[in-house]
């Protein structure tokens, strides 16, 4: 068995590298460790931490994206995990972004707001760099991925051009060697005089490959903004995946880059009051549907009307009727109560109705809600309760945390958003 298998099938790419792909890995591996020779079912850990096995299946599969506080303890304890697991498994908690950072090499004052704005990125892999591209701050999820920013000077370009763990790692190595020649030939000519990139030529130039590459090819480039490449990294059991880096120039620190990086899928983002609809070419077609591993539609049933969908939810089954109509035209949802799932149907011309039945988690991270639309905030609000412990005052708690995270969130935004309003130049 690999990382990406296990006894609900394949994970996409988003789920691969998220909570989904790390609960699977640790699975087999905590079965291993008890001598199994397989990994540990997902229905017996489920009873080890006292969720139903549905739920927890749902979890492995991408569908439920934060886990409660009190069930981190028990999988820590039910899968042998270390501090480092631990660390990681309260990312996904409530609140979870703001738990623990990575210490960075050196942390002026000046800097701490970007390493703070690094961490707010968990779980994908974010960092600093200066005009060099020698590293002064990055977050747990980078350190994860990559172990060498742990290395006392660590530098991208040396790493990337010339440790034989990056020719393994980048798919296509060459190419991207390519890529990163051609950033530190417009460096040098931005700046010939820079002893650092000067030196770190030399360096490269030494190696046969590098220098082949280098006489090859006059091409200059200014940056990686945007682009897709894949890797195998030992983080994820060398299966390959593909990630987009993002590059992002600070407005109070002109000479340093921050980039962050996220896997294919988690780029899709909803624009006000949309949602992702599958099937619906408007939205987001099959192929891509494919291409980012979302298999909750997979099980679809087929019924004659509205009505009859509505009966899937049971007989204390709450219409949703605002939430249905900012999905559009022939969408019908209804919570049920219950089993903490939404029956999602809507209308396909000559076909009747397609309906599946999602977690309110996943069914939330469709929607949107619209804050001047008092019966579609009412309606978003329900959901959100059924995800929130019964007692009011523990599910206070996990709101106030949730809170605080989206409030520091804002304050970076809103610091932004001042600076881009400041003086040119």
């Amino acid at each position: 068995m690999v990382l990406g298998e296990s006894d609900e099938g394949e994970l996409g790419p988003e789920e691969l590298m998220g909570l989904a792909g790390l609960l699977r890995a640790w699975r087999l591996a905590a079965g291993l460790k008890e001598e199994r020779g397989r990994a540990i079912p997902q229905a017996e850990v489920a009873h080890a931490i006292g969720m139903s096995e549905k739920w927890y299946r749902q979890l492995e599969r991408g569908a439920v994206p934060r886990i409660p506080h009190e069930a981190v303890e028990k999988l820590v304890q039910r899968l042998h995990l270390g501090a480092d697991e631990r660390q990681t498994l309260l990312y996904y908690t409530p609140g979870g972004a703001l738990i623990g950072r990575a210490k960075s090499r050196g942390e002026p004052p000046a800097l701490r707001t970007l390493q703070f704005l690094l961490d707010q990125q968990m779980p994908h892999p974010a960092y600093v760099t200066d005009a060099h591209w020698s590293l002064i701050g990055f977050n747990r999820a980078m350190a994860d991925w990559f172990p060498w920013v742990l290395e006392p000077g660590a530098n991208l370009m040396r790493w990337a051009l010339l440790h034989p763990d990056a020719r393994e790692q980048y798919v296509g190595w060459e190419e991207h060697a390519r890529v990163y020649l051609a950033m530190i030939r417009m460096a040098l000519a931005r700046n010939r005089a820079d002893r650092f990139m000067t030196s770190l030529l030399r360096e490269v130039y030494e190696d046969p490959d590098c220098r082949r590459l280098w006489d090859e090819s006059p091409h200059v480039v200014a940056h990686r903004d945007g682009n897709r490449f894949r890797m195998r990294l030992p983080r994820f059991d060398f299966q390959e995946v593909e990630v987009v880096s993002h590059v992002l120039f600070p407005a109070s620190h002109p000479g340093l880059r921050a980039v962050v990086i996220t896997w294919l899928g988690s780029e899709h983002e909803l624009q006000p009051g949309s949602v992702q609809q599958p099937d619906a070419p408007t939205v987001r077609g099959a192929a891509d549907t494919e291409a980012i591993g979302d298999d909750s539609w997979a099980d679809a049933t087929w019924v004659d009307s509205p009505e009859d969908a509505t009966a899937l939810a049971g007989s204390r089954a709450i219409d949703l009727p605002e939430l249905s109509a900012l999905v559009g035209p022939g969408s019908r949802l209804t919570l049920n109560p219950e089993d903490r799932n939404v029956v999602w149907a809507y209308q396909q011309d000559g076909r009747g109705w397609r309906v599946n039945t999602l977690s309110v988690e996943a069914a939330l991270s469709r929607l949107t809600p619209l804050a001047s639309h008092p019966g579609v905030v009412r309606e978003y609000q329900q959901l959100l309760r059924t995800t929130l412990p019964a007692s009011p005052r523990e599910a206070g708690t996990e709101l106030d945390a949730v809170i605080t995270e989206l409030s520091e969130r804002l304050v970076i935004l809103r610091d932004l958003r001042q600076q881009l309003d400041g003086p040119v130049g």
